[in-house]
């Protein structure tokens, strides 16, 4: 195995377990901020807090890693990936290792994107149903 295949490879492994930690923290169990104290926030809303974090949470688990924008990126990394490990020194191992490395890149900002965005899923809904978020 040549050394850039083995260097190519160590940077996949530490994309992947990367990616594997984001996906820990999916963003729809996002808990944001809610200040409690407002003087505007009417009691009744205050008693369904729990209720409706949870219908928000569950709300936020519909947005899908794995959407057709997601396919698409990935497939995208992956080619250029692959391109660079083809011009770096034309062997099928750098080809692969570019194309994993690319695929894991892209892979670890859609996964880093999605869960940004089943938070704002969360706290977007908590607000619609008249709940005061900060943060």
């Amino acid at each position: 195995m040549s050394k850039g295949t083995h260097d190519g490879r160590m940077i996949l492994l530490g994309l992947v377990l990367l990616v594997t930690g984001c996906a820990a923290d999916s963003g729809a169990g996002y808990r944001p901020i809610v200040d409690t104290g407002n003087p505007a926030y009417a009691p009744e809303v205050r008693a369904r807090l729990e209720s409706d974090l949870a219908a928000c949470q569950q709300l936020a688990e519909q947005r899908s890693y794995f959407n057709g924008n997601r396919l698409e990126e990935m497939a995208l990394g992956t080619a250029v990936g692959s391109g660079i490990g083809l011009a770096n020194d034309r062997q099928w191992g750098s080809v692969g290792a570019g194309a994993g490395i690319g695929l894991a890149a892209v892979g670890v900002m859609g996964a880093l994107e999605t869960r940004n965005e089943r938070q704002k899923i969360v706290t977007d809904c908590l607000k619609g149903r008249g709940h005061p978020v900060i943060l």
